[in-house]
């Protein structure tokens, strides 16, 4: 199947099963795994919505579909803050970044035109844009519901006006001088929330490698010319 395809089937899965957990869940929720937190929450555990994307990342995953976790994260006054946490998995057919927010049973958003959407666009739209259509899951079929008429929790999350930060959270920071070396000297095996259009970007790696090889190289040039210079000068008597 194509990655919309089984991207649809998770979300179908998923739907029947644990779109009726979402609230706040004990911290005994918190500290299991994607898919423990999953049986939890068939057994009516509550979950949000940082669990119901990192079990949709876990299915997609496992199906071969490269997904990451989005979190927006809200700054009010200088403090900052989770707003929402959904997904955007990687559509091979159309090499572009698509959004899916499973908690909000959102499938796919598409534009007037009918192109799906990723997240940076999602978040610039107006709340009153009845022009873009989110597709559900209802029952065994799929209906399209105008953005506008989303619930007001899934319009308040969206929208430049917030002034939402938003990046991938699989994306691990890197802390102390070791960790900062080893994202320097390594390619990084994380997806670049901003390129649109690409799987994973590893310019700024091979371009940090090759400016260190010039540098090498140059060094050894110098201390080439620095010893044959030595060794061609006259002995002193």
């Amino acid at each position: 199947m194509k990655p919309a395809e089984k991207v649809l089937h998770i979300c179908r899965f998923l739907h029947s099963r644990i779109y009726a957990s979402a609230g706040s869940p004990t911290d005994s929720t918190l500290s299991l795994s994607s898919l423990q937190q999953y049986y939890a929450a068939c057994k009516g555990e509550k979950i949000w919505c940082g669990i119901y994307a990192g079990i949709f990342n876990l299915f997609a995953t496992e199906a071969g579909v490269k997904c990451r976790d989005i979190e927006l994260i809200n700054s009010i006054y200088g403090i900052q803050g989770s707003a929402h946490v959904m997904n955007e998995y990687f559509d091979t057919e159309k090499n572009i970044w698509r959004m899916v927010d499973v908690m909000f049973n959102a499938t796919s958003v598409y534009s007037a035109n009918g192109s799906p959407l990723n997240i940076v666009q999602v978040n610039h739209l107006q709340p009153n844009d009845s022009s873009v259509m989110i597709a559900k899951i209802a029952g065994d079929s799929l209906i399209q519901e105008p953005f506008s008429k989303m619930p007001k929790g899934f319009l308040a999350l969206y929208g430049v006006e917030n002034d939402l930060f938003i990046y991938d959270s699989n994306v691990k920071q890197a802390t102390g001088m070791l960790a900062r070396l080893k994202n320097y000297l390594y390619p990084s095996k994380q997806y670049i929330f901003y390129s649109d259009s690409r799987i994973a970007d590893n310019r700024n790696f091979y371009l940090k490698q090759f400016a260190a090889l010039l540098l090498l190289l140059s060094g050894l040039i110098t201390l080439s010319f620095f010893f044959l210079k030595r060794k061609r000068l006259p002995k002193k008597n």
